[in-house]
C-alpha cells in the first residue's frame, strides 16, 4: 500500500504540472521533490505510475499528452497548453 494516498500523490503532481514550462517532457518520477519519489517502494512507484496512466487515459489529468516510453521503458509525458484536450503523441 502507497505511504501517501494515491489521490493526494496525484493533487502534488498536478500541481508540480502546473509548474512546469509548456512542451517540457517529463516521466512521473520527476514530479516529485527531493526522496519523496525515492522512498516509496518498487511497488508503491509502479503502482502510482500505473494510477497516473489510467487517470491519464480516463481524462481527469488536463494540460498533458502521452508520448513514447523513455530508453527505461517509463512513459513520458508532455505538457501542453492547459485547455487543450489529451490526445496521443504519435513517435516522429
Amino acid at each position: 500500500m502507497l505511504s501517501m494516498d494515491s489521490d493526494q500523490m496525484l493533487d502534488k503532481a498536478r500541481k508540480a504540472i502546473a509548474k512546469l514550462p509548456i512542451n517540457e517532457t517529463f516521466v512521473v518520477k520527476n514530479l516529485f521533490i527531493g526522496t519523496e519519489w525515492n522512498d516509496l517502494s518498487a511497488n508503491d512507484q509502479r503502482a502510482f505510475g500505473r494510477f497516473f496512466s489510467r487517470k491519464y487515459k480516463e481524462g481527469k489529468i488536463k494540460g498533458i499528452v502521452k508520448v513514447e516510453n523513455n530508453k527505461a521503458h517509463h512513459a513520458q509525458y508532455k505538457k501542453i497548453n492547459e485547455g487543450t484536450q489529451n490526445e496521443a503523441v504519435s513517435k516522429a
